[in-house]
């Protein structure tokens, strides 16, 4: 064996190694955006469903229900950050969210 073979050969190895760990990234992300893809149908269908439920149980007209859910979803983040807050140590403020449309 020459002595040129093992440095050679720890070279082709860490490229390689380097390649299988590009292939793997891209696949990956191949694999995120198929999935991506094929769930965003559903998941549109499904919050479209529930905003019509929402807005069918409150009987208001949409003008009037998109603040109000607006303040719904936003006083419902704060209150998963209040708890997680609790939990961490840190400490947040309320703040008083508006929507204007």
């Amino acid at each position: 064996m020459y002595a040129w073979e093992t440095f050679f050969e720890r070279k082709v190895t860490q490229i390689r190694n380097n390649e299988l760990a590009c292939m793997r990234r891209a696949a990956l992300l191949n694999a995120l955006a198929n999935s991506a893809c094929l769930l965003t149908p559903y998941l549109v269908s499904t919050r479209l469903s529930t905003l019509l439920a929402l807005h069918s149980i409150h009987r208001m007209t949409i003008t009037q229900f998109v603040p109000y859910l607006c303040q719904l979803v936003f006083a419902a983040i704060l209150w998963v950050k209040l708890r997680v807050g609790t939990h961490t140590g840190r400490q947040y403020r309320p703040v008083t969210v508006y929507c204007y449309f």
